[in-house]
């Protein structure tokens, strides 16, 4: 008899699992444009992924925000972005400077190892950044006439200058 109650109690120790970690309470995120935006350019309508042991997926409001829910505790990677048109950016911005209409813009950011364990709202200030392409100068290969009428006569290369920032 002894042994029937050691060996259920041994089971029963045996037994015991760890319990999965119980989700935070909902808390906000706010996503604050790139200074230099008007004060009504909000980051309305964007998707916010939280990486990391699991992935979420959230979208903010057109106040640019984003109420996170049932977000299990741990270290997340926060990613977002948002494309658009020189021209887009340019109807954001206070004083828009020199950004051409047709280069592309992305304002977003990209937080690494971020340790959420409480619910706590969290203020991101976001990034621009605008890309612009190379441009291809000039094309030489043999045969062609160079700027002075004269023949080029050897390799073919193409002149490239980075047009970007």
């Amino acid at each position: 008899m002894k042994r029937i109650v050691f060996t259920i109690l041994i089971l029963t120790a045996l037994s015991c699992t760890r319990e999965a970690p119980r989700p935070m309470e909902a808390f906000l995120v706010e996503f604050k444009m790139p200074e230099g935006c008007k004060p009504a350019a909000r980051y309305g309508n964007q998707r916010v992924v939280f990486n990391g042991s699991q992935t979420y997926q959230f979208e903010t409001d057109i106040a640019g925000m984003v109420t996170v829910s049932d977000l299990t505790p741990g270290i997340y990677d926060i990613i977002t972005n948002w494309e658009m048109s020189g021209k887009e950016y340019k109807a954001l911005l206070r004083d828009p400077g020199p950004i051409d209409d047709k280069s592309r813009v992305i304002v977003g950011v990209s937080l690494m190892n971020q340790r959420i364990f409480k619910a706590e709202d969290l203020v991101i200030d976001l990034s621009a950044a605008v890309v612009r392409g190379l441009m291809i100068s000039k094309v030489y290969y043999s045969g062609t006439k160079d700027l002075m009428g004269r023949n080029y006569g050897t390799d073919s290369y193409i002149e490239i200058f980075n047009n970007s920032d």
